[in-house]
């Protein structure tokens, strides 16, 4: 999604509150896997809740 000009790092904290640490002098204490989903169509509320990730609609 970042290819698109997503800004994966604000969405991340924005919606799930985790902070992505990226590497400066030294590796950072954790890493951050961020999968997403991109479509047209819409997403069923199940998916939604499954995930539990609450969404404005």
């Amino acid at each position: 999604m970042d290819a698109f000009g997503f800004d994966l790092s604000a969405i991340t904290k924005d919606m799930l509150g985790i902070e992505i640490i990226w590497c400066q002098d030294r590796l950072p204490d954790y890493f951050t896997l961020i999968h997403g989903i991109l479509t047209m169509e819409k997403v069923p509320e199940k998916l939604w809740q499954s995930m539990k990730i609450k969404v404005n609609q």
